[in-house]
């Protein structure tokens, strides 16, 4: 039988690494502050462009607890209104964060940030970015649940041509899969 090699299992879209569940926990681990470390995982569990994320912490009533309700603020934005649904593990960072003191950084510092603590974990800092959450969250949410695709592309703000595309058929490890369920249980549950 093959050994596979979970620790360098790489894997890119668009020069951005999807992190595998193990991935994900070493890059926590690598985070020096537990404060940012809260925050990266609020970001990751809601699958939110960066942009959202700031607006999320300018407006904490847009959590009810369970979902994220993302509308817009201004006439010109084209974003359409929409809930982001929320993991347990997803629900329990959001509510750190909100009730955290610090404030997200400016983009590019968060891009500095992330691009350093992948330096630390031992991952190559050129795959990493604010967006690297975001691809990460929504392959692992198809992978686990595919039968709920049509609900995760409204979630998360695309059509189901964009996540066939950039986040369905990834090559993730059984085991991976597997592990993925700890981060993805209650995640819209009927």
């Amino acid at each position: 039988m093959e050994e596979k090699n979970f620790k360098n299992h790489l894997i890119l879209k668009q020069g951005i690494q999807i992190l595998t569940p193990q991935q994900f926990e070493r890059y926590c681990d690598a985070i020096p502050k537990d404060r940012y470390r809260v925050m990266f995982q609020a970001l990751f569990f809601t699958g939110m462009r960066y942009s959202e994320f700031i607006r999320l912490w300018e407006h904490p009533k847009d959590f009810d607890g369970r979902t994220i309700h993302i509308q817009r603020h201004k006439k010109k934005q084209k974003i359409a209104d929409r809930y982001v649904h929320l993991s347990i593990p997803g629900m329990y960072a959001v509510h750190q964060f909100l009730n955290g003191a610090t404030s997200p950084p400016h983009p590019v510092t968060m891009m500095l940030n992330m691009k350093r603590w992948a330096k630390y974990a031992g991952f190559n800092p050129d795959y990493f970015g604010t967006r690297t959450t975001r691809k990460s969250w929504e392959s692992w949410l198809i992978s686990t649940m595919p039968e709920k695709m049509p609900l995760i592309c409204l979630s998360q703000g695309h059509t189901e041509s964009v996540s066939l595309k950039h986040y369905a058929n990834l090559p993730f490890y059984k085991e991976e899969k597997e592990k993925m369920n700890k981060y993805t249980v209650g995640w819209h549950d009927d």
